[in-house]
């Protein structure tokens, strides 16, 4: 009985999230998701280790973290469409060799940063994608040290449905 109210209380939880993300088209338009999308194609092109990331789910982040505003700057620093730090930006590009730009203004150079982030935490954390999309949010330390949110993970999951017919 009290595995079944789990079950219910979450599969509210996961319908009111996809309520909730039906929301993006008050931040971007269709042309500017589908260009979106297809900035993460051809970084998927470029960088083939980046091919089995799902690009509903990098929409999704994006939506999750600067609702599609390549400008928006978050409260710790974060820069553009992927909110990645300036020392993670710097960081992750040494790491893979990449010849980024300017990660605030230029939407490929810092999706490409963003999702090679992603990929390393996925890496860190034997595959998982749920827990990467977490660390993604606080950090891996963060992760570690509990610090994270499944409502974070769960609302990128559920926005990601939407992505999918685009």
């Amino acid at each position: 009985m009290h595995l079944k109210k789990i079950y219910i209380i979450s599969g509210i939880a996961i319908v009111c999230l996809l309520i909730i993300n039906l929301k993006v088209f008050i931040y971007a338009t269709y042309n500017e998701i589908a260009e979106t999308k297809q900035i993460i194609l051809e970084a998927k092109e470029r960088y083939p280790r980046l091919t089995d990331i799902d690009e509903s789910l990098i929409l999704s982040l994006i939506e999750v973290e600067s609702k599609f505003n390549r400008t928006s700057v978050g409260n710790a620093g974060e820069i553009g469409l992927m909110q990645i730090k300036p020392s993670t930006y710097i960081w992750i590009n040494e790491y893979y060799g990449i010849d980024g730009g300017d990660a605030m203004t230029d939407r490929f150079d810092n999706i490409v940063a963003g999702m090679h982030f992603l990929y390393w935490l996925r890496i860190k954390l034997n595959g998982s994608v749920f827990k990467s999309l977490q660390a993604y949010n606080v950090g891996l330390k963060g992760l570690q040290d509990g610090n994270f949110s499944i409502i974070y993970a769960l609302k990128i999951y559920a926005g990601s449905f939407k992505y999918r017919l685009i």
